[in-house]
């Protein structure tokens, strides 16, 4: 997971996951997401920004929430599915350093 942090929103994300279909797994599938307009708001909390966004492309929804600190470092949660129910990546945890753009 990479994120680009800017004025206050999230302007893009880069994610590598797989994903289960039926008894197999695919991947690892890189994908990446740059928003121009519209961009998920970085709210702030307890101390920190927090953002959770869910959007399409490709063929997959994404559902990407997180908390990003002060210092720039970044954590959360991935979910990424087809969409029909067939594949499923489930939660994944995941953390990262945030580029301001």
């Amino acid at each position: 997971m990479a994120l680009t942090v800017s004025a206050g929103a999230l302007t893009g994300v880069r994610i590598a996951f797989n994903l289960r279909c039926g008894g197999a797994w695919l991947g690892p599938i890189t994908k990446s997401k740059v928003w121009h307009t519209s961009s998920p708001a970085l709210v702030p909390a307890h101390g920190a920004w927090t953002f959770s966004t869910r959007y399409t492309g490709g063929g997959y929804v994404y559902a990407v929430s997180g908390t990003v600190s002060g210092a720039g470092r970044a954590s959360g949660t991935l979910k990424v599915a087809t969409h029909g129910p067939r594949c499923s990546s489930g939660a994944i945890s995941w953390r990262a350093t945030a580029a301001t753009g």
